[in-house]
């Protein structure tokens, strides 16, 4: 039961970074948000496998890979989520002062 709690959990951030991507579908630079997103997810996995091996040299299963890359994306997910938030409330912010200005 707890690892279906955990996998859940899990499959909410991906959720949420496509979330973000669709509150911004009005922004005109969501195109280079979200390529920029997908470089830094890129970026994380190449650096975390391929480039630190003398930092994980303990880790003989590779755990602690996995659990920093996922970390390091639950991260960028919330970061992104968050973003996403602030702009679209700065925008309605934004489309209701210039309502009353009229």
């Amino acid at each position: 039961m707890k690892l279906y709690i955990l996998l859940s959990f899990l499959a909410l951030f991906p959720i949420l970074w496509i979330v973000s991507i669709v509150i911004l579908k009005k922004w005109k630079h969501v195109l280079k948000y979200s390529v920029l997103n997908v470089v830094f997810t890129l970026t994380y996995f190449i650096v975390i496998f391929y480039c630190m091996n003398d930092y994980f040299i303990n880790d003989s299963y590779g755990l602690e890979r996995i659990i920093y890359f996922v970390v390091l994306f639950i991260i960028q997910s919330l970061t992104s989520f968050i973003f996403a938030l602030y702009y679209k409330y700065k925008l309605s912010n934004n489309v209701n002062q210039q309502r009353n200005t009229l």
